[in-house]
């Protein structure tokens, strides 16, 4: 059972990913629409800016579940 906690971490670090950089990627393609900009300038600049925001997100999703686990352990040895 614990190992399908470890997979569903994974499965949710992707789609943290996935999702910001599909969503800011889909802002700059509106902002270019709406500018009527040819090169997709905002499209690159805020879906880079999302995927790495992503990164950010997932990143602190796994640490907060790691400070989670080592809080648990250090309870679990002062008892």
């Amino acid at each position: 059972m614990k190992n399908f906690k470890y997979l569903a971490l994974v499965g949710q670090l992707g789609l943290d990913i996935i999702v910001s950089a599909l969503f800011w990627g889909f802002i700059g393609y509106l902002i270019d629409r709406l500018l009527k900009i040819d090169s997709s300038i905002f499209t690159i600049i805020l879906g880079t800016l999302g995927l790495i925001g992503g990164f950010g997100a997932g990143f602190h999703r796994l640490f907060m579940q790691a400070n989670i686990k080592n809080n648990k352990e250090r309870e679990q040895k002062d008892e």
